[in-house]
């Protein structure tokens, strides 16, 4: 018997620390200025893997687990060895919002704004 109730404490605490990483990463992007997406940022665990644009049509393959496609200004994940594969199923990331998580191979992509990018000057909104 115990050892069930120890299974589910731990099944408990792991799905609690993975809601937490969904929650804060949503309300970091909430909280930020909003900002046009031109580049995503792959990182698996803690280390960044690397930026790429949005408008280079690329096959980037992630730590040997996963293989990210960038076409048409959208990136979307295309392989995994993961087992329920829920990362392929993702929302793509766009040019206005997204991200993309394997759990169980730590990687997660962002969407994110070039800050080094120049800023439409033109004064001419998208409704003018």
């Amino acid at each position: 018997m115990k050892t069930q109730k120890k299974e589910w404490i731990i099944i408990a605490v792991i799905a609690a620390a993975a809601l937490a990483g969904v929650l804060f990463l949503h309300f970091r992007r909430v909280m930020q200025k909003p900002q046009d997406v031109n580049l995503i940022r792959i990182m698996v665990g803690n280390t960044v893997m690397g930026e790429y644009s949005l408008y280079e049509d690329q096959v980037i393959e992630i730590n040997g687990t996963n293989v990210c496609e960038i076409k048409d200004g959208q990136a979307v994940m295309i392989e995994a060895d993961c087992p329920d594969k829920v990362c392929m199923h993702m929302q793509p990331i766009t040019g206005k919002y997204g991200w993309i998580f394997c759990l169980p191979n730590e990687v997660f992509i962002e969407g994110i704004g070039d800050p080094n990018a120049p800023e439409d000057e033109t004064g001419v909104d998208g409704v003018s």
